[in-house]
């Protein structure tokens, strides 16, 4: 149940309306009516188990809840990328306690990084590049002790401190191989000791330098 709950507050967090006068169907800003992303709706908020709320692009890729553990039913992937998702992430999804891989690259996602990412101590990827994100890196996310890759390249974070440097520990500990950011940038460049990609605004990623 709790699952069900955030993923529906992630509907509405990010613009999914629920239209009574479409006969059940979902019209988000600025996408088409009757759709959620530009895949459709993935079957959110249907009467089905929240682990089929997914469903395949034209590339034959699965999209939405990508899997989940076929014991306990919980979600290990949230696949949404180049969706058209509008809005904000919302603090719940932190609560995705068993979530391996987050990805919401290439939307139009505003607003900071929920605090509560931290609270996914088994994450492996998490993929926030290609939005609109502002402020920084929560140091709450120095928790991801799990943690391998992490892109927040292109987004509107800010230059100095946006990386902390109990994040920056992670690769201390063996983890964080992968570390994309705008780091490239000549005007108030993202300030980081543990990046290994750097972008510039004209969409060039290099290697960062040692």
């Amino acid at each position: 149940i709790l699952q069900r709950y955030i993923l529906a507050v992630l509907f509405f967090a990010t613009e999914g309306v629920y239209n009574r006068n479409l006969g059940g169907m979902f019209t988000p800003t600025g996408n088409k009516v009757g759709s959620w992303t530009t895949y459709g709706t993935l079957n959110f908020l249907s009467r089905s188990h929240e682990c089929s709320w997914k469903e395949k692009n034209a590339h034959g890729s699965l999209k939405g809840v990508k899997s989940c553990n076929p014991n306990t039913q919980e979600i290990t992937e949230l696949i949404l990328p180049e969706a058209g998702l509008h809005g904000e992430l919302p603090e719940e999804i932190g609560y995705l306690s068993n979530l391996v891989r987050l990805d919401v690259q290439n939307n139009h996602l505003g607003g900071t990084i929920p605090v509560s990412i931290g609270r996914l101590t088994s994450l492996k990827t998490l993929a926030l590049s290609h939005n609109k994100l502002v402020s920084k890196i929560p140091s709450s996310m120095g928790s991801l002790t799990k943690l391998e890759t992490l892109y927040v390249n292109y987004n509107h974070m800010e230059g100095r401190n946006s990386i902390p440097s109990s994040f920056c520990d992670l690769q201390e500990k063996g983890r964080l191989f992968n570390v994309w950011a705008d780091c490239g940038r000549q005007v108030d460049p993202v300030e980081c000791d543990c990046c290994t990609v750097c972008c510039d605004p004209l969409t060039n990623c290099t290697p960062k330098l040692e």
